[in-house]
Formats: C-alpha cells, structure tokens, sequence
C-alpha cells in the first residue's frame, strides 16, 4: 500500500471537517492511530459531538427566525383588521 505523506495544516484541516470514523473507513488508518498521530503531532481534536452541536444551534435558530416572522406578521395583520 502507498504511504500518503500530509503536512500538518493538511491534517490539521482534514481532522476537523471530517469526522474520524469516516477517515479510518476511506483511508487505510484506524482512528485511533489517527488520533495518536495528531496528539503527537500537536493538533487539537474536536469533541465528541462537535458537528452535530453546531447543525442544532443552526436548525434552532431557523426555527427561531420563522416563529418571529409569524409572530410579527400575526401583529401586523391584528393591527391592520383593528384599523378597518
């Protein structure tokens, strides 16, 4: 198998857009030598979680945004029938 050589800010880059799990089934490297390799090699890891804490705080706050549009819309609409 060809060794594949990568710099640390490759790594570094590669380590927090792609979870680790996915790593080790696309290249020939188990996660926990991948973790042991960025520990050694200085690089911080994400916690557990991470991606997924990020994709609720978004989804909240579209959720948010739209509760707020009805809510203002359903002001506007009250005080237009209030004028007629």
């Amino acid at each position: 198998m060809e060794k594949e050589i990568v710099t640390r800010k490759e790594l570094y880059d590669l380590v927090w857009s792609v979870p680790l799990q996915t790593l080790s089934k696309k290249q020939a490297i188990a996660g926990v030598g991948r973790r042991k390799i960025c520990v050694k090699m200085e690089i911080p890891l994400p916690r557990a979680g991470h991606r997924h804490s990020g994709h609720a705080a978004v989804i909240a706050l579209e959720l948010f945004v739209i509760a707020t549009i009805y809510y203002l819309s359903g002001i506007l609409l009250d005080s237009l029938k209030a004028a007629f």
